[in-house]
C-alpha cells in the first residue's frame, strides 16, 4: 500500500522531462526490500540524518521510498516505516524481487524525480553521498549517469554500450552503483519493467539508453564516497554454490535474452555478443540447469520454469560452432573440468569459427 497522505504527488501524469523547471532538484532514493526490511528502515533513517547534517549547499531534495515485498508487518513496524520515509509501498505477498526493484523506475516517473537511485537495503550510504552526487552529477549537466566503482579510470567517460570490453570495469549490473538523470534516461525506464524477469532490468535500461541516444556520458566516482557495498555469501562453499545456483539461474539464462531483444535490429552485433557470452559462460550452463524448482513452486508463472527455454531458443542466433559448444555444455557437467584439454580445445575451436 502507498500512504495516501504522503503520496499525493504520486498521481499518474505525463511529464516532459527535458523541459521540467523546478526550484530545486529531487533525488528519489528507492529502497526495495524483502526480509531485510529492517535494514531498509535503518537506511532511510540514516539518509535523513545525513541530509540534516549536509552543509555543502547543494540544492538537492532527497526523498526516500521503501517498497517491502512479501512481508506482513505489525502496526508498530508500519508506523516506523511511515515515520522514516517520504513514501512507502507494502506488499503483503511476494511479487518477486526483480519486479520490486524495477518498480523504482516507474515511481521515479510518477513522482517526477530529477534523479533516481535504487539502493539495496544491504548496502549502506556513505556520509559523503550528497556531496558526491552534487559535485559529480548535479553540477555536471553533461553527465547522464553517476556510477560508483572501484575502477582506476574515474571521471567522465563516453560509452557506446555496456557490453564493450573497455567498460567492463563499470558495475552497471549492481543496482546500488548507478544514479540516473531522469531527463536523459526516463524514456527507457520501461525497458527495466519489460525485461525485469531476466534479472537484468537495470542493465537493459542503460543499454537501451545507449542505443536510443547513441551513447551515454557516465560520471565515474570512487564507490566508497557514494555507498559501502555489503559482503555477501556463505562461508560453506557447498551452501554458497547452491545459493548462487538457485538464486541467480534466471539472471544467467536471462542475459542471452536481453542481448537478443535489445539487438534484434542488428543481427551482426547480436551474433557477436551471443558468441562472446557463450565463450565466457559455456562451462556454467549445466551447473545452472540444476536449479531446485521446489523453491519456486508458490509462483505458478515463475520465470525459473520457462526462461531457460527462451534462452535455448535465442542461442540459435549465435554461430554454428558456438551453438554446438552450448549444446554440449547443456548435457555434460563441464564446470568441474573446464581446464581439461578438451574444454580448452572446444573453446578455441568455437572462437576460430565466428
Amino acid at each position: 500500500m502507498i500512504n495516501p497522505i504522503k503520496s499525493q504527488a504520486c498521481r499518474l501524469n505525463v511529464m516532459d522531462f527535458e523541459n521540467q523547471l523546478t526550484s530545486s532538484s529531487t533525488l528519489l532514493v528507492y529502497l526495495p526490500c524483502y526480509l531485510d526490511y529492517k535494514l531498509a528502515i535503518e537506511q532511510a533513517k540514516r539518509i535523513r540524518q545525513i541530509k540534516k547534517r549536509n552543509v555543502a549547499g547543494h540544492d538537492l531534495r532527497v526523498q526516500t521510498m521503501i517498497s517491502i515485498n512479501g512481508v506482513n508487518l505489525s502496526s508498530e513496524e508500519i508506523k516506523e516505516v511511515i515515520d522514516a520515509t517520504d513514501y512507502h509501498v507494502i506488499y503483503p505477498f511476494g511479487i518477486s524481487g526483480d519486479i520490486n526493484i524495477t518498480q523504482g523506475f516507474m515511481h521515479a516517473i510518477r513522482l517526477q524525480s530529477d534523479y533516481l537511485w535504487i539502493l539495496s537495503a544491504n548496502d549502506s550510504v556513505a556520509d559523503t553521498f550528497i556531496d558526491a552526487i552534487g559535485e559529480h552529477l548535479l553540477i555536471r549537466p553533461d553527465a547522464d549517469l553517476l556510477v560508483g566503482c572501484t575502477s582506476n579510470r574515474l571521471g567522465i567517460r563516453e560509452i557506446n554500450s555496456v557490453f564493450d570490453k573497455e567498460n567492463r570495469d563499470i558495475p552497471f549490473g549492481l543496482i546500488s552503483s548507478v544514479i540516473y538523470r531522469t531527463s536523459r534516461t526516463a524514456n527507457n525506464f520501461d525497458s527495466a519493467v519489460q525485461l525485469n524477469w531476466t534479472g537484468w532490468g537495470q542493465l537493459a535500461t542503460i543499454e537501451a539508453s545507449c542505443i536510443s541516444r547513441s551513447g551515454l556520458r557516465v560520471s565515474l566516482i570512487a564507490e566508497k564516497i557514494l555507498y559501502n557495498r555489503s559482503e555477501r555469501g556463505h562461508a560453506d562453499s557447498k551452501i554458497e554454490s547452491q545459493r548462487i545456483r538457485n538464486g541467480y539461474a534466471h539472471s544467467f539464462f536471462g542475459m542471452p535474452i536481453v542481448i537478443n531483444t535489445l539487438f534484434s535490429g542488428n543481427p551482426v552485433r547480436r551474433k557477436k555478443l551471443l558468441n562472446a557470452w557463450i565463450e565466457s559462460n559455456w562451462y556454467l550452463v549445466n551447473y545452472f540447469l540444476k536449479t531446485d524448482f521446489k523453491l519456486w513452486s508458490a509462483h505458478l508463472a515463475s520465470n525459473q520454469s520457462w526462461l531457460r527455454i527462451l534462452a535455448f531458443a535465442v542461442i540459435r542466433n549465435a554461430s554454428p560452432a558456438h551453438r554446438i559448444l552450448f549444446t554440449i555444455s547443456r548435457v555434460l557437467p563441464v564446470e568441474i573440468w573446464r581446464e581439461s584439454p578438451f574444454a580448452k580445445w572446444a573453446l578455441g575451436y568455437s572462437r576460430g569459427r565466428k
